[in-house]
């Protein structure tokens, strides 16, 4: 009797595993490399484009950059999801790098998440 019952639980443990959704990603990280050679202070983030609404660091919150010194943001993200950066004079969203604050439109401002790193973006 204690051996169907351990059989049993296992049939059901392999069933369970079968169900699991095939989309599930794995967990991965990323590392963006980011400069900045503007002469005023820059906002930074990462957004998602997806996962609606998730970005690096959290909503509400930005990477200042203030110096010009190579900074190093490593994020976790999903395998194969696209990230793309934004940036902004700090106080003036008009001057923006990538899609800025407000989504704009952008041409090369997106990486996949592959557990590697961007290149050094260079913003100036």
């Amino acid at each position: 009797m204690e051996k169907i019952r351990i059989v049993l639980a296992a049939v059901f443990a392999a069933m369970a595993l079968a169900f699991v959704p095939a989309s599930a990603e794995a967990q991965s990280e990323m590392t963006f490399q980011v400069k900045s050679e503007y002469q005023y202070k820059v906002e930074f983030v990462m957004y998602s484009s997806d996962r609606k609404g998730h970005q690096w660091p959290a909503p509400g919150k930005v990477y200042m950059l203030d110096d010009s010194n190579v900074r190093n943001f490593k994020i976790g993200c999903l395998g194969g999801e696209k990230i793309c950066y934004g940036a902004w004079v700090s106080g003036n969203q008009n001057r923006y790098w990538g899609i800025g604050k407000n989504n704009q439109r952008c041409e090369k401002c997106c990486y996949t998440c592959n557990g590697g790193q961007t290149p050094v973006i260079t913003l100036q």
